[in-house]
């Protein structure tokens, strides 16, 4: 059970912020996140309230520089004095450093139960949804692109993302990502199929 206490603060306190983020990573993305967080903690017998606060603080600093978000995320929940009455010192930087090591790029062995949780359950499960986050992020960083320019980005991140040499990982045993994996490496292999499917995706 989530304490009580913690989950008002960070109701109130830290979600609202993911309003500053481009959409594939704000409000509807950390609460994907939180959930499947709070799953997994329980299979794996982990601390919840660990688990739960590293979710709903992973991006909380994407809007502020998406290429290091996961550190000045990180330090964001590490400065903040409320968690610093919740949790020990022990505690507080296994989340911190489940916090930076969240990336689905990131290389080196992930550092706790809570980073693997974390990564594991920051791994999109839904082809479309995968998409649609591509979409909405190349429409917010770059929102005068032609539409063969979407074309090209979007099947490229997907391709160095989630193809055959592709570097997105989970490091806990995840069925839907498995399904979702090869079903998006399918879907890859047939370009007019996901250049349709991205169009019928497009606002």
């Amino acid at each position: 059970m989530i304490d009580n206490g913690l989950k008002k603060y960070i109701e109130d306190f830290v979600l609202p912020h993911y309003k500053k983020n481009d959409k594939a990573h704000g409000a509807e993305h950390v609460m994907y996140v939180i959930e499947r967080s709070v799953v997994l903690a329980k299979e794996h017998n982990a601390d919840i309230n660990m688990a739960y606060t590293a979710a709903a603080l992973h991006d909380i600093g994407h809007y502020m520089d998406p290429a290091n978000h996961e550190y000045i995320s990180a330090d964001i929940f590490l400065s903040d004095e409320f968690f610093k009455t919740v949790f020990s010192e022990e505690s507080r930087i296994l989340i911190y450093k489940a916090i930076q090591e969240h990336r689905s790029s990131h290389e080196k062995e992930l550092s706790s139960i809570f980073s693997k949780i974390l990564s594991t359950a920051d791994r999109t499960t839904n082809v479309k949804k995968a998409i649609q986050r591509s979409i909405d992020y190349n429409k917010w960083h770059c929102p005068d692109q032609s539409l063969d320019v979407y074309f090209e980005n979007i099947i490229e991140y997907l391709t160095d993302k989630y193809g055959l040499n592709g570097y997105s990982q989970v490091h806990l045993k995840d069925n839907a990502y498995d399904l979702f994996i090869k079903e998006m490496q399918q879907l890859l292999l047939d370009k007019e199929k996901l250049e349709a499917l991205i169009l019928d995706l497009l606002p």
